[in-house]
């Protein structure tokens, strides 16, 4: 939820017109430009194991040797899953769902819940989309404070999400829930209350693991993206992306897949600013990174593509393959119109304004977004002042995504 800086409140649109407090609390100061804690310790590389584990990049230039996926093979990296890490038999990929293949089959979630239907909380897919989609409501995160941020899950850990909490606000923090998978893998629910997973000051939309395993989150409206070293429950890292050359504040932030143009770049998504229309564009940056020698990454200066309409907020990378999608696409949530978009992207790995095609209607406070590995599900928080309001959405229909590169 982004109010512009100026007037620190925004309106609910789509609903009553009221006013209401922003992401962060009026009269609230900014913290400095810059901040980095020195956990130690680089990140550690290995080749991809039978079954999917992904070697994580080390020493060397951004997604440079040790970035490669291992061979599937059968088992899934120890979770339960099929053959093949969740793809066909034999298929490539070095985790589960890597390359688009389909889903896998796992071990049914004792006792999980049965998700509803998103038609009734007015939630609709889209006509062109209808007949090969479902929404599933898969209620809320219990123990994670509102307001949330993004959402992410750990391909080597399948059976987690890592979610925003207290998102926009200098107190937020990031908290790991279980998840509750049928035999086809598909989320059925989060299993459980929240346990703490790390600090992540102003946590936004953007909340992905990258290379080395190094977790990184938009940070909103401080203008910076964090980094959070494997193991850490502090923020490692936090570099202000002004002098970078990003206007506004991210809202989103994600890593470009393998197989995509531009494989392993970092894309960045602002919230709009100036003004009170929550309609107005973003802009969609590449940052450039490298590692820093502390297990952490430099960010070097960003370079502007677009503008991204809507009020947009996080996204996630969809395959060419799936229903409706043949080309490389980005599916972007725009909280400033309740929907999810679809865009395509060019020979870059940037999303072609003309192509946007609404995908999902209804989602008041749309924030972050994900596709599952393991299921391909796509699966979206909502960022609302009334948490009655705000529920975890999961879309069933796609190809589990390829890896990103490590």
């Amino acid at each position: 939820m982004k109010p512009p800086l100026e007037l620190n409140v925004r309106v609910l649109a789509w609903s009553s017109l009221a006013l209401a407090l922003g992401c962060s609390a009026a009269g609230k100061s900014l913290p400095d430009s810059e901040s980095s804690s020195g956990d130690g310790g680089a990140s550690s590389s290995g080749a991809g194991a039978s079954g999917g584990d992904v070697g994580v990049g080390g020493a060397g230039g951004g997604f440079g040797a040790g970035g490669s996926v291992g061979s599937g093979g059968a088992g899934g990296d120890g979770e339960p899953g099929g053959a093949g890490g969740g793809g066909e038999p034999g298929g490539t990929g070095g985790f589960i769902g890597a390359g688009g293949a389909t889903p896998g089959t796992c071990a049914p979630t004792p006792g999980a819940p049965t998700p509803e239907d998103c038609a009734k909380l007015g939630i609709k897919i889209s006509a062109e989309f209808a007949q090969a989609y479902q929404c599933f409501n898969l209620g809320v995160a219990q123990g994670v404070p509102n307001h949330w941020g993004g959402l992410t899950v750990k391909p080597e850990k399948p059976g987690s999400l890592y979610m925003g909490g207290h998102a926009c606000e200098e107190s937020g923090k990031l908290y790991e829930l279980g998840i509750a998978r049928d035999e086809s893998c598909h989320v059925l629910g989060l299993m459980g209350s929240a346990t703490l997973y790390s600090d992540a000051p102003y946590n936004d939309g953007g909340v992905i693991f990258g290379p080395g395993d190094v977790l990184f989150l938009s940070q909103w409206p401080v203008n910076k993206i964090g980094q959070i070293k494997p193991g850490s429950t502090t923020l490692s890292k936090s570099t202000d992306l002004g002098p970078l050359g990003v206007q506004a504040s991210p809202g989103g932030a994600g890593f470009v897949p393998k197989g995509f143009p531009n494989e392993g770049q970092l894309k960045v998504l602002t919230w709009p600013t100036g003004g009170f229309t929550f309609d107005k564009p973003g802009n969609w940056y590449t940052v450039p990174y490298a590692p820093d020698g502390q297990g952490t990454y430099t960010l070097s200066k960003a370079v502007f593509h677009t503008k991204i309409e809507g009020g947009p907020e996080a996204f996630t990378f969809v395959a060419a393959g799936s229903v409706g999608f043949p080309k490389h696409s980005v599916l972007i949530s725009e909280w400033g119109r309740a929907k999810i978009a679809a865009y395509e992207l060019d020979g870059q790995a940037n999303p072609v304004p003309s192509t946007r095609r609404e995908f999902l209607s209804g989602l008041a406070g749309a924030e972050g977004a994900l596709l599952d590995p393991m299921s391909g599900d796509f699966i979206f928080s909502t960022y609302n002042d009334d948490p009655a309001k705000d529920r975890v959405i999961a879309v069933r229909g796609f190809r589990p995504p390829p890896a990103i590169i490590k």
